[in-house]
């Protein structure tokens, strides 16, 4: 089991992509977030509210509300695979690629979630 803190200002994964391997839980902690399935949108979801997605589902999300996106994001992984990330094409998808469109993080002094 994995657990993370993601925050983003604006955007978010916004490539399709599936863990074959790790059902996950996102809470969102501050702002909003939009998340999309294989045939669109699934829904918007604000403080406290969450989304399950199996393992094997392809999905995706962005910050869609007035203040930064903070999402508790929790990995429960079923099976030890060699490729965790799968994008809609069926090819290994690196988290921090250019296909996924990452895009480094910059830390704002001072400002830190509460």
């Amino acid at each position: 089991m994995s657990v993370r803190i993601k925050c983003y200002a604006q955007g978010g994964e916004n490539v399709l992509h599936s863990h074959s391997g790790e059902d996950h839980t996102f809470v969102i902690l501050a702002g909003k977030a939009r998340f999309f399935g294989k045939d669109g949108e699934v829904g918007v979801f604000s403080r406290n509210q969450g989304i399950l997605v199996p393992r094997g589902s392809f999905y995706k999300f962005q910050s869609c509300g007035d203040e930064p996106l903070v999402m508790l994001r929790v990995g429960a992984e079923k099976e030890k695979i060699p490729v965790n990330r799968i994008g809609i094409d069926g090819k290994s998808l690196p988290g921090k690629s250019k296909e996924n469109k990452h895009e480094d993080g910059v830390p704002i002094e001072g400002l830190y979630y509460e």
